[in-house]
């Protein structure tokens, strides 16, 4: 029996020359579909570049990111240039549901878009988004890692801030945000501030729900209120004293009915 570890890899060389065979004006898809196939093998990045026939802040961004520090920065990345004018292109761009361009797009393994970069930036701006979405490609525990590592930069310290934050785990994303807000930048700073702000109102219309549910949990368990208050409960991660007494009120101890 042939060896399992070499599977991706003789798949990725039937896609080869499948693609080898594709007319060059019809290569675009098959470079999408390759680059995501080499993402679920590999876990790298998928960064598409669209971009137009005579559209000269297209042509800027292609020479930046020739550039010997455009070529760093995606050092790494499965990155595919996509011409939204060619025909198999704007199938590419259809699937992306994206068609302005200039644009990057940061993709995940199953091809949706998960973050994007429009209109005509600085080098500056291009490359700093780039690194940025390498960044948010690390697995969280690796990520946190850095943000807390002496010399991290406040922009790493919010991207990790965020991440811990949407895992729901605030209380550890609250001393990255201090750290982020520690920049000089002022629209940074509000930009981090604002996020803060968003999560901590997010959290406490979470705590408030809770509260409401579980207390309708234990007026009336066995109520459609009541109900519907338990099955909410029963979605929120570990089982609660509120959720426990409700399900022994109804005479059932199975959380499992109600998830």
């Amino acid at each position: 029996m042939r060896n399992a570890k070499s599977l991706p890899r003789t798949l990725t060389g039937l896609l080869l020359l499948a693609w080898l065979g594709q007319p060059a004006n019809a290569r675009a898809g098959w470079d999408f579909d390759m680059a995501l196939v080499r993402s679920l093998v590999t876990n790298q990045l998928v960064i598409v570049e669209l971009k137009g026939r005579g559209c000269v802040p297209c042509e800027g961004l292609d020479a930046r990111l020739r550039a010997p520090e455009g070529r760093a920065a995606l050092d790494g990345v499965l990155f595919v240039e996509v011409d939204v004018d060619s025909a198999d292109g704007e199938l590419v761009a259809q699937r992306l549901g994206e068609r302005r361009v200039p644009a990057l797009l940061l993709l995940d393994s199953s091809g949706r878009v998960t973050d994007k970069l429009l209109g005509s930036h600085d080098v500056k701006r291009a490359l700093s988004w780039i690194s940025e979405a390498k960044l948010r490609g690390l697995p969280i525990a690796e990520l946190a890692a850095l943000a807390t590592a002496r010399g991290a930069t406040p922009q790493i310290a919010f991207i990790a801030a965020e991440r811990l934050a949407e895992a729901g785990r605030l209380d550890e994303a609250r001393p990255l945000y201090e750290r982020a807000r520690s920049t000089r930048e002022r629209a940074f700073r509000a930009e981090v501030t604002w996020a803060l702000a968003g999560r901590d109102a997010e959290a406490a219309w979470k705590r408030d729900v809770q509260a409401l549910m579980s207390d309708v949990a234990a007026r009336e368990p066995h109520s459609p209120r009541g109900s519907v208050a338990i099955a909410w409960l029963a979605t929120q991660g570990e089982p609660t004293p509120a959720l426990e007494a409700a399900l022994i009120a109804r005479g059932s101890g199975d959380i499992g009915t109600w998830e």
